[in-house]
């Protein structure tokens, strides 16, 4: 898992070099003190194309096309998104269950995330699928409007094998396999608060954050 976190970090800091390789990034305390803060939360739909090895063959599957997800995130020093998805899958019987990932996305939409899927799967006699399984992924995307954004992704399993097939009458098995899926999605948000400097207004409070401070009042606004 530590691994895994290691390698997005990596790969959204070289996108960012390259997008802004003319300019300077300094952090520090006070900086991300006057930087402007986004609450989000949302809702997803995605379609989902899984290439994989079924019965010795090379096989795509095409999903069901309501896999709804809601997810919560944070924008933060201008640039960067972290962003928490949950949700529901089903690409076809031996795959399909629930999913939750934490992704990291840049302000010129490319983004990365770990996720972890546990697959119910199915059991026909001694044919089954199911467990968990990791997913790295990796994808762009485009803002269409301040809320709503299309992206694509390609998450790679850390386990390809998801069951066995046992072929009734021929004495034969084989693996289930996933080799990766393709996930298009279309997203819309709402954001719930915004910040204004060192000021984040939330449902009528605001929250003074200040290098070893933090503190917060409430206000009537207008």
């Amino acid at each position: 898992m530590i691994k895994y976190i290691i390698i997005i970090l990596i790969y959204t800091s070289v996108i960012f070099s390259r997008e802004k390789q003319n300019s300077v990034l300094l952090l520090d305390s006070a900086n991300i003190s006057e930087s402007n803060v986004n609450v989000y939360f949302g809702i997803r739909d995605e379609i989902i194309i899984m290439f994989g090895n079924l019965e010795n063959k090379n096989v795509v599957k095409t999903d069901f096309p309501i896999n709804i997800h809601v997810l919560c995130g944070l924008k933060f020093l201008k640039y960067f998104k972290i962003e928490v998805r949950l949700g529901l899958i089903y690409v076809f019987e031996d795959l399909g269950g629930n999913d939750g990932g934490i992704y990291m996305l840049t302000n010129f939409f490319t983004e990365a995330g770990i996720e972890r899927f546990h697959n119910i799967g199915s059991l026909h006699g001694r044919s089954f699928s199911g467990g968990d399984i990791t997913f790295l992924c990796f994808g762009i995307g485009y803002n269409t409007s301040k809320n709503f954004n299309l992206d694509i992704s390609y998450c790679i399993p850390n386990k390809r094998k998801i069951g066995i097939d046992e072929i009734i009458g021929f004495q034969q098995t084989y693996d289930k396999v996933v080799n990766g899926l393709l996930r298009m999605g279309f997203q819309y948000s709402f954001i719930f608060g915004s910040s204004n400097k060192n000021k984040f207004l939330v449902s009528g409070f605001i929250f003074r954050i200040t290098p070893g401070r933090l503190g917060c009042s409430l206000i009537s606004g207008r």
